[in-house]
């Protein structure tokens, strides 16, 4: 058991001295999201009109579905079997529409969150290359594999503000 221990650290030990230099940690879409253009594509995201209207539709929905569920919780216990029935349908009718409104609202963020990411992923890599040339960095994790970071690890603002300055 002794050998396997000594064994297993000598691993761990020649794999960090192969690591020459910082140990640096980022995380890539941290880093591309609080850009200045990623922000301003956001922006002009949620003022499209067609984003704007869908999200206008969804508090809709959602106000006639919580109105809907008062007047049941008001009203419920003095409605015939049919009357029932027919808020029950009703309030389904609305629940699908809502989701289904949620789906389309996250298809199109997830496509303007891709375009953001196909357009900013090459400077992002141009950005950490530079920015592990300059800083002497050996070993460089994504921050979410590391159980701890001390922040002066972190080189995520570090390249943020590269992305900000290259424009």
């Amino acid at each position: 058991m002794t050998k396997m221990i000594l064994v297993l650290v000598a691993l761990l030990a020649g794999n960090f001295a192969v690591a020459e230099g910082k140990v640096a940690v980022f995380d890539a879409q941290a880093a591309m999201f609080n850009t200045d253009l990623a922000k301003k594509r956001i922006d002009e995201y949620t003022k499209k009109p067609e984003i704007a209207s869908m999200r206008a539709k969804f508090e809709g929905l959602q106000s006639d579905l919580q109105n809907m569920q008062k007047e049941k919780e008001t009203n419920g216990m003095t409605w015939s079997q049919d009357q029932a029935a027919e808020h029950r349908k009703q309030e389904e009718y609305k629940a699908a529409d809502l989701q289904l409104l949620v789906k389309k609202l996250k298809a199109e963020e997830n496509a303007a969150l891709g375009q953001i990411q196909r357009e900013l992923a090459p400077k992002v890599q141009t950005a950490v290359n530079q920015l592990v040339a300059s800083e002497g960095i050996g070993l460089l994790l994504h921050k979410r594999a590391a159980v701890y970071v001390e922040p002066a690890l972190d080189i995520t603002d570090k390249i943020t503000d590269k992305l900000n300055k290259a424009k």
